[in-house]
């Protein structure tokens, strides 16, 4: 059977973790094959972890006749697979669907869907954030996909209340925790993240997802939290979560300061990494996911409503910063967060919600694994 993960890329370090937690879930069904498009990374990336690659949508043009023409063993060999060979798709797509990307990823996987279910497919929304969806196009592509798919399931309660309030059935609408949380990645000893460390994960979309006040604002208090960490006894550290963009920012936030940059492009060292310091502050989501599922105290500052409820799974909503920004109230936040670095108490509340947020990840995964029909003996 042919699945194919959408949504995944290696650009993003979150996202191909994603990719990860798919492919660990499936890694004892032999007879279930993972495929991504050719967006999700270089043809070592893919091969990395066994990927086969679903070839170009093109209906028309040189392409589409190559790929007809294609005998079937070529492309097994290969690891290619035709669109309409897929059978199965997951969208773990993390954050497309919503007003701030407009109509088009909506309408876009409309259209492929209608075509998945005219062969016998199945689609599954894993766990992302939705919405709002207040423009008309989005609304409708939006509700076109949730009435399609046999599950969609919300990352938390606003995404979930975008969804409810759209036109369409209800039933198949569910909640579940981010899936990297059921990725496992012991913190190793790594010398390039120190135990007494501060660790600062910077976006990018911190400035362009924001209005010019905001950005500022992100970038000078971020070079004052990197000045505070020595006060704090902990080494100022800046780990880069994102393959391109982010170290453009991770070096203008170095200058002049004692901070040292750090990247890890395997996503699975990275969420070691984040495991090891004594305080991460950080603006990637699923930067603020390894580190709070790994009992490190975490001051997050983000764009959207998904950062929020992500610190809210976890009993520390107050620790947890959207804009408007004020400076003074992160130092505020950072300095209340301080004394904590220390006990164990709230590595232990972290821990606790953890588990129970792992728990609800696995029930999900049963829940998706009825819903593809893979109970049925696709091992």
């Amino acid at each position: 059977m042919n699945i194919e993960a959408r949504g995944c890329s290696t650009r993003n370090k979150g996202a191909e973790l994603l990719l990860v937690a798919i492919a660990q879930h499936f890694a004892m069904r032999n007879r279930i094959r993972l495929a991504v498009d050719h967006w999700f990374g270089s043809y070592e990336e893919r091969a990395k972890y066994g990927l086969r690659t679903v070839l170009g949508a093109t209906k028309f043009g040189r392409s589409a006749i190559a790929i007809e023409l294609m005998p079937a063993s070529f492309r097994n060999a290969y690891g290619l697979v035709k669109r309409s060979e897929v059978e199965r798709v997951l969208d773990a797509s993390g954050f497309a669907f919503g007003d701030q990307h407009g109509p088009a990823p909506a309408e876009r996987l409309l259209h492929e869907t209608r075509a998945l279910k005219r062969r016998g497919g199945r689609l599954v929304l894993l766990p992302q954030a939705f919405g709002p969806f207040t423009q008309d196009r989005l609304r409708t592509a939006m509700a076109g996909v949730v009435e399609l798919a046999e599950l969609v399931y919300a990352r938390d309660e606003e995404s979930l209340a975008h969804l409810q309030g759209l036109d369409c059935r209800q039933e198949t609408i569910r909640k579940a925790p981010d899936i990297t949380l059921g990725v496992k990645a012991e913190p190793e000893p790594d010398e390039r993240v120190p135990d007494q460390a501060l660790c600062l994960v910077p976006n990018t979309r911190m400035l362009d997802k924001t209005d010019q006040e905001t950005a500022e604002a992100y970038t000078a208090t971020m070079r004052a939290i990197l000045n505070r960490a020595g006060g704090m006894g902990l080494e100022p550290i800046i780990l880069v979560h994102d393959a391109g963009e982010d170290i453009v920012l991770a070096r203008e936030l170095a200058q002049g300061s004692e901070a040292r940059i750090v990247q890890e492009l395997d996503p699975l060292r990275l969420k070691g990494l984040l495991g090891r310091p004594q305080l991460v502050v950080g603006s990637r989501f699923h930067a603020l996911v390894a580190s709070l599922s790994q009992g490190v105290p975490t001051l997050g500052i983000g764009w959207s409503h998904k950062y929020e409820e992500l610190f809210n799974d976890f009993g520390c909503g107050e620790f947890c910063l959207r804009p408007p920004l004020d400076p003074e109230r992160i130092l505020d936040k950072l300095d209340e967060l301080g004394p904590r670095v220390a006990g164990d108490g709230f590595r232990s509340l972290l821990a606790a919600h953890a588990a129970q947020q792992r728990a609800l990840v696995e029930e999900m995964w049963r829940e998706v694994d009825r819903a593809l029909q893979l109970d049925d003996g696709a091992s």
